[in-house]
């Protein structure tokens, strides 16, 4: 365990949760760490506990910059690391000790570009909400592209999120998360992943995801964000049209679809005009959709009638769906 491995935290207004998150660096069983704090222009007493352990731990080195986002303080971090591999922690979430280290063993054992892990989803005093698993297998296996058909499951977020992950750092030579994005880990997770031929699992659940009060996650769907997704939707399908991945592409797709048709019911009084409009001339993406291989005989049925009317499809997945769980 000779490797230096960079360990980027972007830090914005996270007073109350820094602390606890550098410990769990520090008490690291992986030692050979270079500890990157990217203070992004916080305006709380972030800093002054980033600067108490910059003098405490040599291994720590903090970054101050203006307040550009979260992609942003990445990409700052991958800039100035020099590990051969790189990890991302979000600051106020926490680590088990054999995070970095059985990340590192998966990754460096099965001479894999990428390896990942289960995590914990956890309310603000650590207690666990869900467990996530990533595989149910002790040591898998897969491609990129495998992954990224994941990605596209009820649960995919989990194969999409940084900060499960430890990337060679050759991997991100010229590749960076997209400024000023929400979600700016599902722009960037196709990119990343579609060319990798080994990517291993470690079922271990090693981080710790806090989920708190006021986070994108959690708080509720603007114009913004719901445009934001709109525009990850169809840059992900352009990037499988591009590489003539037929599969990928298709299921895409009709992600793309199925999510249109849930958003109208979910945001409906949200959504302004102009992103109504944009919806509707979506006809020829449900036309797609309805003629793939891969669509079930409901989900065609449902493609078929949000051709004329999103909001006639979006009611009858919605009464489905009720009957479905009320059966």
């Amino acid at each position: 365990m000779s490797e230096l491995i960079s360990i980027i935290i972007p830090i914005y207004n996270v007073e109350d949760y820094l602390e606890r998150c550098i410990k769990s660096i520090q008490q690291q069983t992986y030692k050979n760490l270079e500890i990157i704090l990217v203070n992004d222009g916080s305006t709380d007493g972030s800093t002054e506990v980033a600067l108490e352990f910059c003098q405490m731990d040599p291994r720590i080195k903090l970054v101050n910059k203006k307040n550009g986002g979260l992609s942003d303080a990445r990409n700052v971090g991958i800039d100035v690391c020099k590990g051969k591999y790189i990890v991302f922690v979000d600051s106020d979430d926490y680590v088990e000790a054999r995070y970095v280290e059985l990340l590192y063993k998966s990754l460096v054992s099965n001479n894999a570009q990428m390896a990942v892990c289960s995590f914990n989803i956890v309310n603000d005093n650590g207690s666990v909400i869900k467990r996530k698993l990533v595989s149910e297998k002790k040591n898998e296996i897969i491609t990129g592209r495998e992954m990224l058909n994941r990605v596209m499951r009820a649960d995919g977020y989990k194969y999409v999120v940084a900060w499960n992950k430890i990337y060679a750092s050759n991997l991100l030579e010229d590749l960076r998360f997209e400024k000023g994005k929400l979600y700016e880990d599902e722009f960037f997770n196709f990119e990343v992943s579609y060319n990798l031929t080994k990517v291993s699992f470690v079922a271990e659940p090693l981080y710790n995801y806090v989920q708190r009060a006021g986070s994108i996650k959690l708080s509720e769907l603007t114009n913004e964000k719901i445009e934001m997704q709109k525009e990850m939707h169809e840059k992900r399908i352009s990037f499988y049209k591009d590489n003539k991945d037929k599969e990928l592409y298709e299921r895409a797709i009709q992600m793309y679809c199925n999510w249109m048709v849930n958003i109208v019911i979910e945001a409906r009084g949200i959504i302004n005009r102009d992103l109504l409009k944009s919806f509707k001339r979506s006809k020829k993406v449900f036309l797609l959709s309805m003629c793939t291989r891969q669509s079930s005989y409901g989900e065609k049925i449902q493609d078929c009638i949000a051709i004329f009317s999103l909001f006639v499809a979006a009611k009858i997945k919605k009464r489905r769906k009720e009957k479905i769980e009320n059966d």
